[in-house]
């Protein structure tokens, strides 16, 4: 399943004022429905900033970083790895995003036509688009204005509902006239990261040469795209790529829509099959199948019982995961009315593939 965890903060807040006081007049519900509603954003600034990962209170990553955002979309991050001594460079010039490490003789690309990267959006869009994700699973709470770089900032903390979560407990400092998030604070189970801008221009003057790189003569230009292609075609061809029979709904109510398989190399190093599912034309589920991962990381935790074993629920994602057999499931709800119950309820009547095509 393709479920990129990306860093994107939810959540800003609205400037309401009693008098002259200053004093927060608004309820979080209030804050976070203004937040829905406004145009205020920031679209073109240079800011830098550290970013610190600590994994049972041990610091395993340490970066320091500088970022630029112009227009149409155009954004350049410079980072500087201090744990390991590398720095890196990630340009999105708005027709392509290219990467490349110093020392490396390898750079990478992806075309972006057709593709919406969350670093195409301004920060206020991103903060929308979380926060309207996670409101179901997620408590919002203002806890006060603090005064960061300058700017005058709402310090609001995101809590999940519930223990299983993904993305775990947040803090927030967003700049109340723009919505930029200026710092950033998360804990999931051991670990906690730190994301917090150093400096912040909001008016910069950019040059021509801002939004490029020169890369060594020697770097080959790799495109990710076509590196692992996506394949399509019928369950038999599937379950013929993933060389294992696999299950699948056998409700009349599901249709597959789509089969996809890709078959990744490297570190990763294993074919994964996508079946997309509607109901009543609907997308209702998407099915993710692909060997057991090894690794003591790669465990299911287990808070569910799915076909009489232990699988696992991420409730913001909305994602049931379980082993059986050879193969690792995953299946993410794509239907807003189909509930975990329910969805459970529809795999323990999971059968193996016969080449059923809808």
């Amino acid at each position: 399943m393709k479920i990129r965890n990306l860093l994107i903060v939810p959540v800003a807040a609205i400037f309401m004022l009693s008098g002259c006081t200053g004093n927060i007049t608004a309820s979080s519900e209030d804050i976070m429905s203004y937040v829905l509603e406004t145009d205020n954003k920031l679209e073109t600034y240079m800011g830098e900033g550290e970013l610190k990962i600590f994994t049972n209170d041990e610091l395993t990553e340490d970066v320091s970083f500088k970022e630029y955002a112009g227009t149409d979309g155009k954004r350049k991050f410079v980072s500087v790895d201090k744990l390991r001594d590398k720095k890196s460079y990630t340009l999105n010039d708005g027709k392509q995003v290219l990467m490349y490490e110093e020392g490396s003789n390898q750079a990478q690309s992806i075309d972006l036509a057709g593709i919406d990267l969350p670093s195409n959006l301004t920060q206020k869009e991103q903060l929308t688009r979380m926060l309207e994700s996670l409101q179901d699973h997620y408590t919002y709470e203002v806890v006060g204005e603090e005064k960061l770089l300058g700017k005058n900032t709402y310090h609001l903390k995101v809590k999940a509902k519930s223990k299983n979560s993904l993305l775990g407990d947040m803090e927030f400092w967003v700049d109340q006239k723009t919505w930029f998030l200026v710092k950033s604070n998360s804990i999931s189970g051991d670990i906690r990261s730190e994301v917090t801008y150093t400096s912040l221009d909001d008016s910069p003057s950019f040059d021509s040469n801002t939004f490029t790189l020169d890369l060594p003569e020697d770097v080959e230009i790799k495109a990710l795209n076509t590196e692992y292609p996506t394949h399509s075609g019928t369950l038999a061809e599937a379950v013929e790529a993933l060389g294992h029979p696999f299950l699948v709904f056998q409700d009349s109510e599901e249709k597959i829509d789509k089969v996809e398989w890709n078959i990744y190399e490297g570190e990763l190093n294993r074919t994964e099959v996508t079946v997309y599912y509607t109901e009543q034309d609907i997308p209702s589920s998407t099915l993710s199948i692909f060997e057991i991962p090894k690794g003591e990381g790669a465990k299911i935790k287990g808070n569910v019982t799915v076909r009489g074993m232990k699988g696992e629920y991420m409730e913001d994602l909305r994602v049931l995961t379980w082993d059986e057999g050879k193969l690792r499931y995953s299946i993410m709800i794509d239907h807003p009315d189909i509930t975990k119950e329910e969805i459970i309820k529809k795999v323990d009547k999971m059968e193996l593939s016969s080449g059923r095509e809808s």
